[in-house]
């Protein structure tokens, strides 16, 4: 429900703005090459098949045994369209986005270096595995749509405002699990199916600050600082529950008409 109510509003805004689009008789058009990446931080939850310590069972939370790190990094091509005032800025194109989580043993629950993850049980039998880590990458294709509003129009150094969101969609997951004995490599898919598929969505949503440098008529370059940064999809991580983060981003644009003063 969430996520429909999201892209509902995004799709409003986006006809919105493509709507007033239209009434500004002479826009700038810049084609736009981004990289950007986020630091999330993420929830562990409770999972009653991972220990810390099997002489302790039952004791403890699974935070205090394992740390969760997730991060996410994409690039992609923009068409950003500037308002003749150079005071508000529209882009939208196509982004490719890996959203990356990891489990791992927390270096303050013992000098270990693995935890331990329950892998059968039969009757009076409990078999566990030493893992070390598990990770998940996620890939996704989709839609940025991005706003910004800038303070200082018509100088060289450009100060301006920003707020964004992106719509993506799954187009591959995978899940690897490193063990203590490589004898128990046999089991990985026994240990990385346990825990739940990735979300189909990836919706983040950010707000941040930016520079551009660089003459209006010529390429440029702009630097961004992004926070906070949100995820809408608690579910795009298999292994944990993404909360907020911040981030960066970094965009080469290229004017493409040229039919205004500088």
């Amino acid at each position: 429900m969430k996520v429909k109510s999201t892209l509902l509003i995004l799709s409003l805004v986006l006809i919105c703005t493509l709507k007033a689009s239209a009434q500004d008789e002479k826009p700038f058009y810049y084609l736009s090459f981004e990289g950007g990446a986020h630091v999330i931080f993420s929830q562990i939850p409770e999972y009653d098949f991972i220990r810390g310590d099997l002489s302790s069972y039952g004791g403890g939370s699974v935070s205090e045994t394992i740390y969760g790190q997730s991060d996410y990094w994409y690039a992609g091509v923009k068409l950003n369209k500037r308002t003749a005032n150079q005071r508000f800025a529209f882009g939208t194109g196509i982004r490719y986005t890996q959203f990356n989580s990891s489990l791992g043993k927390s270096a303050g629950e013992s000098n270990s270096s693995y935890f331990y993850m329950l892998l059968r049980e039969d009757g009076s039998s409990t078999e566990y595995l030493k893992v070390t880590d598990i990770e998940e990458h996620s890939g996704f294709i989709g839609i940025p749509i991005e706003y910004r509003f800038f303070l200082n129009p018509r100088v060289y150094s450009k100060f301006y405002i920003k707020a964004a969101a992106s719509v993506n969609y799954n187009v591959f997951s995978s899940r690897s699990a490193g063990f203590y004995n490589s004898s128990m490599d046999k089991y990985e898919h026994d240990i990385t199916s346990k825990f739940d598929e990735p979300s189909d969505f990836f919706i983040p949503l950010y707000f941040g600050a930016g520079l551009i440098l660089g003459n209006d008529q010529k390429s440029n370059v702009s630097l961004e600082f992004l926070v906070p940064s949100f995820v809408l999809t608690k579910n795009v991580s298999g292994i944990l529950e993404p909360v907020t983060g911040f981030g960066f981003q970094l965009n080469i644009q290229i004017p493409v008409n040229k039919n205004h003063e500088a």
